[in-house]
């Protein structure tokens, strides 16, 4: 099932997603991440030697995948500001009053959202975390 965001070209007048091999690789890439970096606390004490590329894994994994989720935040952004989806929904010829206000609240929620800070937030934190410790060792 194709994720409810699209993966956009802001000016494109037909939106698409993604599609779903990149939307699973997405998934797997930050369930592993989530994964890896609660697993280093065991890997310390049962096998030290894993704890360096379990860390790597999961940093890049979480580049990976915070940088797909920006980009994808950006464009859903970018597509209901550009086309002020919006105003369009407002006008009562086009949809039910319930079905309007359903809508118009998903297009404020991804317009006021502030996830891609946190996207563009670990993102960066993560490629500053391996250019550290590629530094420090």
């Amino acid at each position: 099932m194709p994720e409810p965001t699209a993966n956009v070209d802001a000016e494109s007048p037909t939106p698409t997603t993604v599609p779903s091999p990149v939307i699973y690789a997405a998934l797997i890439i930050g369930l592993w991440g989530g994964f890896s970096f609660r697993v280093l606390t065991v890997l310390d004490v049962v096998a030290p030697n894993w704890v360096r590329p379990v860390w790597y894994s999961a940093v890049i994994g979480y580049l990976f995948f915070f940088g797909y989720r920006f980009l994808i935040t950006q464009r859903r952004r970018a597509m209901v500001l550009n086309h002020d989806l919006i105003g369009k929904v407002r006008d009562p010829a086009t949809l039910a009053e319930s079905d309007r206000k359903r809508i118009e609240y998903v297009l404020r929620s991804i317009t006021r959202s502030r996830e891609n800070i946190n996207y563009l937030f670990i993102f960066v934190m993560s490629i500053v975390a391996i250019a550290l410790d590629v530094w420090l060792h």
